[in-house]
């Protein structure tokens, strides 16, 4: 991207990625309300999770002030999704009941880009237990919009400074299931 510094100030063409985080929303599958979308992430990432203080937070390995009150985790995974019948591309929030379609796409077809789920809650109630689905329709993962990773834009979300952390070196999905190493999808179709 194309950067400019005049006279003190800095100018570009668009926000860098550590700003992109703000312009997704966050999607919450509510009771009731499922949600389908193409997936426009290469792969699927999550971490242990609190809500404390009114909202989520991750789980910090050091001075958590949700463990310290006594508040247990869960794991949560996000993506970035095209949501069906809209233009809007979103943060989509899964839980650890709807991981193993995540991880199972992935390792069949080395990216989730132009994969296309469903989730949904499912009796109803917005804290309810998750499932997902896969379609057996998928994208071209060619047609697809580029996307910042997801992992810049959560921390953005959670305001958290992402030099204050280690990047995790490989996905790590749930405890005892396989990890992958992180490859560049976009040459990658689903045919």
């Amino acid at each position: 991207m194309l950067r400019k510094n005049d006279g003190g100030l800095v100018w570009s063409q668009g926000p860098n990625d550590h700003q992109k985080g703000s312009m997704y929303r966050l999607i919450r599958v509510k009771g009731g309300r499922p949600v389908s979308f193409t997936c426009l992430s290469h792969e699927p990432w999550g971490t242990d999770t609190h809500y404390y203080g009114g909202r989520t937070m991750p789980h910090m390995p050091a001075g958590c002030k949700a463990c310290e009150a006594g508040r247990i985790s869960e794991w949560h995974g996000w993506v970035i999704g095209q949501i069906d019948g809209t233009d809007e591309r979103a943060v989509v929030e899964y839980t650890a009941a709807a991981a193993d379609i995540f991880i199972n796409a992935y390792k069949k077809f080395r990216t989730l880009r132009g994969c296309r789920f469903r989730l949904q809650r499912n009796n109803g109630k917005d804290n309810g237990r998750m499932s997902a689905t896969l379609s057996d329709v998928q994208v071209d993962s060619k047609l697809l919009p580029k996307v910042p990773e997801i992992l810049p834009i959560m921390m953005s979300i959670w305001q958290i400074k992402l030099d204050l952390l280690p990047p995790p070196p490989t996905p790590r999905f749930l405890p005892n299931q396989l990890e992958l190493p992180a490859t560049n999808g976009d040459h990658l179709s689903h045919d």
